[in-house]
């Protein structure tokens, strides 16, 4: 049977996999302009223990892109904090399991994430990326954003 790739909520059995990939994304992307201890094994640890605390909470809409019948991709989002911009929908993380790179998961993701904005009545959206982070800069430029 083949499995349908889809963009469904975050289910507890995909946590200890998104953790995993969301470090991996950390420790191959962050490299050079983040504290270095940060993507230790105790910095990566750390991050998956706030990663399982922040999805608990249900503090923001969390989804996952399936493939294969797990996940590849990650999307958090909801209302920003943003004090400046108190009004606005932010993209708080869009992470892809490496093996599922360049496959326009993350641009189905960021088109989920306005979509479900859109449909909360927001007329902005907030994304915060690494000014180092070029990949990622490139990639939201790509689809309208500005720095």
């Amino acid at each position: 049977m083949k499995d349908t790739e889809c963009i469904r909520r975050l289910k507890t059995e995909d946590i200890v996999t998104v953790c995993r990939f969301v470090n991996d994304n950390w420790t191959s992307v962050y490299q050079g302009y983040v504290n270095p201890s940060l993507l230790t094994e105790d910095g990566c640890r750390q991050r998956a223990m706030h990663l399982k605390e922040d999805f608990q909470s249900k503090r923001l809409s969390e989804y996952v892109y399936t493939a294969n019948n797990q996940a590849a991709g990650l999307l958090s989002c909801g209302p920003t904090e943003e004090k400046d911009y108190k009004d606005a929908f932010e993209i708080w993380r869009i992470y892809i399991a490496s093996a599922y790179q360049g496959r326009g998961i993350g641009s189905q993701l960021l088109k989920f994430a306005e979509d479900a904005a859109i449909e909360q009545g927001y007329s902005e959206i907030l994304i915060w990326a690494f000014k180092n982070n070029r990949h990622a800069l490139s990639f939201y430029m790509k689809h309208g954003y500005r720095i």
